[in-house]
C-alpha cells in the first residue's frame, strides 16, 4: 500500500525545492516492471488517481513558489519515476506523460497550447451567398450533425459561435437540429454512438503524446471523469492505451481517447465529414483511422497546436460554405479547401496548416442534377497532381518532388468521364502524351507551388500556396503534400 499522508505534502514540496536548489535530482533507471496484475477499481484509485493527484498538488506548489514550469515538471517526473508502479515518463510542452507498469497511460496535462488569449485575429467568416427561398435535400439517412465540446466551460464564446453557424445552416440544408454535447456530457458512451451522422465535429483539447518533439499518438480530451463503473466497462480500452486517464492540472482525472477508440465503436459513412477541432489533430494516426478504418469520407485536422480562435473560425467558415444551399450544386471539399480563405497562419515563428484527408469531391448535402447536352458541353481537363515530401518539424522540402498528370474528360454535369493517367511517378519537368507539358516548382521562401501545363499551343499557369496533407504511409516524421490543379483547354 502506498497511501501517503496529506500532512507530509508540504514537507515533500520543500524537499524537492531544496534538492533542485542544491543541484537537481537524478534517478537511475528502474528495474523491469513487474508482471501486470488484474487491478480492481479500488487499486486503480490508489495506484493511479491518488498518485497523479498528489503529484499535481506538488507541481502546483512548485509553480506557486516561482519555479520555472519545465523545471517543476522535471522534478515531479522524478517523483513519478520513483514509484514502482510507474514504468516510464517524459516531460513535454503540454505536461508530464506517464506509462504505468500495468499498461495504462496517464500523467498531468498542464498546457492545452491553444492560446485563447492570442491576438492573431481570424478573418471574419464569409457567410457566402444569401440563402435561397427553398431548402436543399440532405440524404434522409444521413441528415444529422453532432458537435462534442468537452472544454465548453473554457471555450464557451467560441463554441457558441460554432453553434450559431450550425443553427443558421442546418435547416436550410435539410438537416435535423444539431446534436450538441458539452463538458461532462461528452462521455465515453456518447463517443461510441457516432454512427449515422453526416458531420462529426470534435472541439476539445488534444495532447501530443508523449511530447510534441516525439509524437507517438495524439489523444483527445473527453468530459468523462474516472469512475469505478467506467473502469469496469472500458477496462480493455484503458489497459491497451486507447483511454489514457489523465490528471488535468489543478482539476480532475479525465479520460482522453485515441482514434482507435472511435474506430472500434463506430462505423462511419463515406459521406461523413469528421472535423478534428483540437490541437495536433492532423498528426498521430487520426487521419488514417478516421478515413481508412472508421470509414469517413473526409477528415479535417491541423499539423500542429492550433489557436482556438482559428480552429473555431475555420469550422464556422466550413459550415457556412459547405452547408449553404445557395450553391447549386453543393460545394465539394476541394472547392472549400482551395477557396480564398487562408488555410494557414504564422504563430511563434511556425506555420500552422489546416489539412484535409479524404474524398476531395465530398459534399454535405445533395442537389438535383441539371440535365445537360453532354455532346455539346463536355470538355477536356488536364489534372496536374503535385506531391511533395516535406521534412517535419522544420519544414525543409526534399529535392525529389514527383508529379503526375492525368488527362480526363469532364462532362457538363460535372462528372468525370474517362480517366487516362498520362504517366506515373516521375521527375519535375517533362513532355508527356498528347502534347501535354507540366512543370513544377516549389518556392521555399513563400511556400508556393507553380504549375504550368501546355496542350498544343495553349499554356496556362497556376500558383498554389500549399498546406500539409497527412499521408498514410511512411515515417511519422514525413508529411506528403498533395496539390491538385485543373486546367481547362
Amino acid at each position: 500500500m502506498r497511501n501517503m499522508s496529506r500532512l507530509l505534502h508540504a514537507w515533500i514540496t520543500v524537499a524537492i525545492l531544496l534538492a533542485f536548489t542544491l543541484g537537481g535530482c537524478s534517478s537511475e533507471d528502474s528495474a523491469s516492471p513487474p508482471a501486470t496484475p488484474n487491478y480492481t477499481p479500488e487499486e486503480i484509485q490508489e495506484m493511479i488517481i491518488q498518485t497523479q493527484d498528489e503529484n499535481d498538488m506538488v507541481l502546483g506548489d512548485l509553480l506557486e513558489a516561482g519555479m520555472d514550469t519545465v523545471a517543476a515538471m522535471d522534478s515531479v517526473l522524478v517523483r513519478f519515476l520513483e514509484d514502482p508502479d510507474v514504468a516510464w515518463g517524459e516531460v513535454g510542452g503540454q505536461g508530464i506523460a506517464v506509462r504505468y507498469a500495468n499498461g495504462m497511460i496517464g500523467g498531468i496535462f498542464v498546457d492545452p497550447a491553444d492560446d485563447p488569449e492570442s491576438d492573431l485575429e481570424f478573418p471574419d467568416p464569409d457567410p457566402g451567398p444569401a440563402l435561397p427561398g427553398k431548402t436543399s435535400a440532405a440524404d434522409p439517412e444521413l441528415s444529422r450533425a453532432i458537435l462534442l465540446s468537452a472544454h465548453y466551460h473554457e471555450r464557451a464564446q467560441y463554441t457558441d459561435a460554432i453553434i450559431g453557424a450550425y443553427d443558421w445552416r442546418l435547416g436550410a440544408a435539410g438537416f435535423d437540429t444539431l446534436q450538441f454535447y458539452k463538458n461532462n456530457e461528452v462521455t465515453l458512451d456518447a463517443l461510441t454512438h457516432l454512427t449515422g451522422y453526416r458531420i462529426v465535429h470534435f472541439y476539445s483539447h488534444g495532447w501530443a503524446w508523449p511530447s510534441s518533439d516525439n509524437i507517438e499518438e495524439v489523444y483527445l480530451m473527453t468530459g468523462e471523469y474516472w469512475t469505478a463503473e467506467s473502469h469496469l466497462k472500458y477496462w480493455n480500452d484503458i489497459e491497451n492505451g486507447d483511454l489514457p486517464l489523465v490528471r488535468i492540472h489543478g482539476g480532475t482525472d479525465q479520460f482522453f481517447i485515441s482514434p482507435a477508440f472511435i474506430h472500434k465503436y463506430n462505423s462511419l459513412s463515406n459521406k461523413t465529414l469528421v472535423y478534428g477541432g483540437f490541437c495536433y489533430s492532423g498528426l498521430g494516426s487520426w487521419p488514417e483511422y478516421m478515413v481508412e478504418h472508421a470509414g469517413a469520407g473526409g477528415y479535417v485536422g491541423f499539423d500542429w497546436s492550433v489557436l482556438t480562435r482559428w480552429n473555431a473560425g475555420w469550422s464556422q467558415n466550413l459550415i457556412l460554405d459547405m452547408l449553404n444551399p445557395a450553391y447549386d450544386p453543393a460545394l465539394v471539399m476541394n472547392q472549400w479547401y482551395n477557396s480564398s480563405l487562408a488555410k494557414a497562419y504564422v504563430w511563434r515563428n511556425r506555420v500552422v496548416h489546416l489539412a484535409y484527408t479524404g474524398d476531395r469531391m465530398l459534399r454535405m448535402f445533395d442537389t438535383e442534377e441539371t440535365p445537360c447536352n453532354e455532346t455539346e458541353e463536355e470538355h477536356d481537363d488536364v489534372w496536374v497532381h503535385a506531391r511533395v515530401s516535406v521534412l517535419y518539424p522544420n519544414g525543409a522540402p526534399h529535392a525529389e518532388m514527383p508529379v503526375r498528370v492525368d488527362y480526363r474528360k469532364i462532362h457538363c454535369d460535372g462528372h468525370v468521364g474517362g480517366i487516362d493517367p498520362v504517366f506515373g511517378e516521375t521527375g519535375l519537368d517533362g513532355e508527356y502524351s498528347a502534347g501535354t507539358v507540366a512543370s513544377f516548382h516549389l518556392d521555399n521562401t513563400q511556400d508556393l507551388i507553380v504549375v504550368r501545363a501546355t496542350v498544343g499551343a495553349v499554356q496556362q499557369e497556376k500558383i498554389y500556396q500549399f498546406s500539409y496533407f497527412n499521408g498514410f504511409e511512411g515515417s511519422s516524421l514525413f508529411f506528403p503534400v498533395q496539390a491538385e490543379f485543373t486546367f481547362h483547354f
